[in-house]
């Protein structure tokens, strides 16, 4: 299993967004959709940033103190004004398709990442692979 390649297992067909979105948009994606890391790329599909689900909600909850209502307001007129590129984790760790499992695993012991982008050797977004998909792999055929 570890010198399975994450081409066999990363996750391909990605909801990205561009940097220039606005958080409220990203909102609306992480509530749409059953997804916890956002890509942001560029218009040529190059690996800009990310954005966890976990980044997002901190990001609520630091705008929110008392009365929940009045701070939900401030909290979507702030949305409406910071971008994708704002929020975003720039340092990022990448690999690429042919890198193996065990690469990755040393990654998420090292790092504590949840999930990390797939690039080519352009720096074009080609995947991902979070722990839920080692997880899977490592189980996959048995039955609970």
């Amino acid at each position: 299993m570890e010198n399975t390649t994450l081409s066999e297992i990363m996750v391909t067909n990605l909801i990205t967004v561009n940097p220039l979105k606005t958080m409220d948009k990203v909102e609306k994606v992480f509530n749409e959709n059953n997804i916890h890391h956002l890509p942001v790329v560029n218009e040529k599909n190059e690996l800009l940033g990310l954005i966890s689900k976990t980044d997002y909600c901190q990001l609520l909850d630091s705008f929110t103190f008392l009365n929940k209502e009045v701070e939900e307001k401030k909290n979507k007129r702030l949305l409406s004004t910071l971008t994708a590129r704002d929020v975003m984790t720039k340092q990022l760790a990448k690999l690429k398709p042919s890198d193996t499992i065990s690469i990755a695993l040393g990654f998420f012991r090292e790092n504590r990442f949840h999930a990390i982008p797939i690039v080519d050797d352009n720096n074009k977004l080609v995947g991902i692979v979070s722990t839920l998909d080692l997880i899977n792999h490592a189980y996959k055929g048995m039955v609970a």
